[in-house]
């Protein structure tokens, strides 16, 4: 490599840098939040990503890295931040109780603070884990404990939507109307939104006896 050609690179490697997105950035935006009995709650929500690769374009080789809820719970329990590296489908009171619907099989990765069974591993048919609210925090527990004809369908906007889809709401509200656009324009996989239960096996009734 000759002095110029040297120069040349020392020169530009600024101008290279200044063009890199930011590795770690975050999409926040507040939603509308319709709870089982028609009430509606606003939840601060916030998406964490990681940029991988060259970072030269906002979205490309973008990594989901956690999430982040804040939202009033009422008295007694006032204001509650509830955060994961899985997603989250719902969130939702009943019977005085808060529960979460989390799902995906990670996080994955050396994070100590949620390891891959944080959040137990009663899983349903569609890697969903339920979580409920417990004195100051969401602690995982069975689909046993599940109230009954309950926590039945996402009420989070849970779709096929990219990174940058959702930053068109950074910063903004996103209201009901919105979630039914979203969901109409970028549908959910397989379920359509609802929430599954495990299957439980049971023994013939022949080897019960």
């Amino acid at each position: 490599m000759n002095r110029r050609t040297a120069l040349i690179i020392a020169g530009s490697a600024p101008l290279l840098a200044a063009c890199l997105y930011d590795q770690y950035f975050d999409i926040e935006w507040d939603e509308e939040v319709l709870l089982h009995d028609g009430r509606v709650i606003v939840v601060h929500v916030k998406r964490m990503y990681e940029r991988r690769g060259r970072r030269l374009r906002p979205y490309e080789d973008v990594t989901f890295r956690r999430n982040e809820f804040t939202f009033d719970a009422g008295d007694p329990v006032g204001l509650v931040k509830f955060s994961s590296r899985l997603g989250v489908g719902l969130i939702d009171q009943v019977n005085g109780n808060w529960y979460a619907v989390l799902f995906g099989q990670g996080p994955y990765g050396n994070y100590p603070e949620e390891m891959p069974d944080h959040w137990g591993q009663d899983f349903t048919v569609q890697e969903e884990r339920l979580a409920k609210f417990e004195r100051d925090r969401f602690v995982p527990i069975t689909w046993d404990a599940a109230p009954p004809g309950a926590l039945l369908n996402n009420n989070f906007v849970v779709g096929s939507m990219s990174v940058e889809q959702l930053s068109d709401f950074d910063e903004k509200k996103m209201t009901l109307g919105d979630k039914k656009r979203l969901r109409d324009a970028y549908p959910p996989g397989p379920g359509g939104g609802k929430i599954s239960r495990p299957i439980r096996m049971q023994k013939p009734k022949e080897e019960l006896k």
